[in-house]
């Protein structure tokens, strides 16, 4: 019932796992603590948890770390930005990638729960991240340049049935511009290439991203939480 993640996997550089299956906290007390021993953290989410699988979860060592909210987006009813002077670059087009000192600390993160996870440590996951969705996504995913200079990011990539995800958007480390102004011009670059539907999903604590979608019109669902559990360290 716990499979290993192998993308955090290989950024942490041991087994970290991740529970699909409520079912698991069904389990005795004794399979689930032995189900667990094989990895360094495992992380568990869901909706709606009744309160015995919260209790169960107590009682297995997991910790809240997370709220993230859900929302849906109608891309082209989102207001454009008045400003110009914006450039979009889809790298489909004109290929990039992203330095890990170009990308910001991101404070509104869950693994930062875990011991011994420094910043530098969740930006090298990014970096690792955005790189990837660079390459699966790359007429998806774009950057945006302002005076000669870029300024942020958008990636993100198709889902059959439900439109784009909006997967990650971040300003450059040193960008000059509004992030609310960044996620107009990028939105306005999605509609130009025929999506009308966005979703996704941001943590709770992220207030400025909250009101900047609330404020181009997103309708919110319900959220999911994030547990994890971490092994003592013997």
């Amino acid at each position: 019932m716990i499979r290993q993640h192998e993308f955090n996997t290989n950024w942490f550089g041991r087994p970290v796992g991740i529970i699909d299956r409520v079912e698991f906290f069904s389990l005795p007390i004794t399979e689930r603590q032995a189900l667990l021993q094989d990895f360094a953290w495992v992380e568990f989410s869901a909706r709606d948890l009744s309160p015995e699988h919260r209790r169960s979860l107590m009682e297995t060592g997991f910790l809240f770390a997370d709220t993230q909210i859900h929302f849906r987006l109608a891309l082209s009813r989102v207001p454009k930005a008045n400003e110009r002077g914006f450039q979009v670059e889809f790298s489909d087009q004109n290929p990039f990638c992203i330095a890990p000192e170009e990308i910001p600390d991101f404070q509104h993160e869950r693994f930062r729960c875990v011991p011994g996870i420094t910043m530098e440590a969740l930006n090298r996951r990014y970096g690792l991240w955005v790189n990837h969705l660079i390459q699966e996504s790359p007429d998806r995913c774009l950057r945006i340049v302002h005076e000669g200079r870029v300024q942020g990011w958008f990636l993100s990539r198709r889902v059959h049935g439900k439109g784009l995800n909006l997967t990650l958007a971040f300003q450059h480390r040193r960008s000059s511009v509004s992030g609310l102004l960044l996620y107009q011009v990028a939105i306005e670059a999605y509609v130009s290439r025929g999506e009308a539907q966005g979703w996704a999903a941001f943590s709770v604590t992220n207030t400025p991203v909250l009101n900047m979608y609330a404020f181009l019109g997103a309708r919110f669902a319900a959220p999911t939480e994030h547990y994890l559990w971490i092994a003592r360290e013997k």
